[in-house]
């Protein structure tokens, strides 16, 4: 797969998604003028699932329009969202259906939305015939937590994890998974690079479930001022400079967030003594908020 720094996430091209964003997707309009501006900038690969509403069709309709072909990663829904118990055949329904979706024939990479799932024995055995198939290039899931990403690395023919990373949630990088990932051939999505846009918050409208650690975020603010760049492309530089991380999975509500993401990612690497800084303030983050499924 081509993967460069950037891929770009799309669950705001489907559904609202992020604490900081407006309460509606991005319309159809942005859509295609965000994909534009990613691929002419060389973006090649997105992150999407039948989760984020709207998400794939809109993603295929751009590449049938521009006769261009994107990288995608998608996703097998949860068990749970099905609703039933599940089969193998399923499974290939809906691996097909986001094909259709999207208007392509293979899906690059398939990911359990729940990790959990890829410990199914059927799951795993679906995934590894799509794999054999063609109809999906490698498979892995998107986790949560060290236990998770632990447990998917001991699984046979896993290639992908998509994981969370960013400057206050430091539990994967002091687990050693992502020397272990490398070790492996497993390719690293990082995610959560803004903390799903709590980082962009103003203090004054950091809700209750996040007030524990408002004042980390006035930290961040005070660190990104004193190393000179906004706090996104503090954010940004930290998740790309961490070794073991393939690409960062970011998305937007509008051309000029994006362009915002790609100057960030050009920026210089930061200086030691701002890594321990940010360092610190990983340590004084309570691990009951940094993961928002308990927000």
């Amino acid at each position: 797969m081509q993967i460069g720094n950037l891929t770009l996430g799309t669950a705001a091209f489907g559904m609202p998604y992020g604490v900081a964003n407006p309460p509606v997707p991005v319309s159809a309009a942005e859509v295609e003028a965000i994909l534009d501006t990613a691929w002419a900038a060389g973006v090649r690969c997105v992150d999407t699932a039948p989760a984020y509403g709207e998400a794939e069709r809109r993603l295929g309709t751009w590449m049938q329009k521009r006769g261009h072909r994107l990288v995608v990663v998608s996703k097998l829904p949860s068990l749970a969202s099905l609703g039933r118990a599940v089969n193998a055949t399923d499974i290939f329904g809906c691996a097909e259906k986001s094909r259709n979706d999207l208007g392509i024939d293979r899906i690059d990479g398939y990911l359990a939305h729940q990790a959990s799932d890829l410990c199914e024995p059927a799951v795993l055995s679906a995934m590894q015939s799509l794999q054999q198939s063609g109809d999906i290039g490698a498979f892995g899931a998107s986790v949560y937590t060290v236990e998770e990403a632990e447990a998917m690395l001991k699984i046979t023919g896993l290639r992908l994890l998509q994981l969370p990373v960013n400057l206050i949630d430091h539990r994967i990088i002091d687990s050693g998974i992502l020397s272990r990932c490398r070790d492996a051939g497993v390719t690293v999505f990082a995610r959560s690079i803004f903390l799903q846009g709590a980082f962009f918050l103003n203090p004054a409208n950091v809700p209750q479930s996040l007030s524990s650690i408002s004042g980390l975020f006035s930290e961040i603010e005070k660190l990104a001022a004193a190393t000179g760049q906004s706090v996104a492309a503090l954010a940004i530089a930290f998740v790309r400079d961490t070794p073991g991380i393939t690409s960062s999975v970011m998305g937007v509500y509008d051309v000029l967030q994006l362009r915002d993401l790609l100057g960030g990612l050009s920026a210089p690497r930061l200086p030691a003594e701002t890594i321990r800084e940010i360092d610190a303030l990983a340590l004084a983050a309570p691990l009951e908020v940094i993961d928002p499924r308990n927000w």
